[in-house]
């Protein structure tokens, strides 16, 4: 870690305590570019596709948007199904906490 990033970043707030400033400033300016290069990514592709010839550009774009899609559709369902096995996980968790207590 460079010594301007290790200065830059300040600890994470202990339990009751209130983010400092710099803190929320830096995680607002992270999130932020982060989504720029979201952005721009997209906007890059979207010229890349149509700088291909005529008769192949089309075809290209409609097969890479369904690539694209395809891939998102997964991962969006990956995502829920483990933010569903999660959810159970911590529930069965607390169960055998609470079995541990009360013997």
């Amino acid at each position: 870690m460079s010594t301007r990033q290790r200065d830059l970043q300040t600890p994470p707030p202990k339990d009751g305590h209130e983010k400092t400033k710099l803190r929320l400033a830096r995680e607002i300016y992270h999130k932020d570019l982060g989504w720029l290069a979201v952005f721009l990514a997209v906007a890059t592709i979207g010229v890349g596709t149509t700088l291909l010839r005529q008769p192949r550009a089309r075809n290209f774009q409609i097969t890479y948007g369904v690539a694209v899609g395809g891939c998102l559709v997964i991962l969006i369902s990956f995502l829920l199904l483990d933010k569903e096995n999660y959810k159970n996980f911590l529930s069965n968790e607390e169960a055998e906490e609470e079995e541990a207590v009360a013997e």
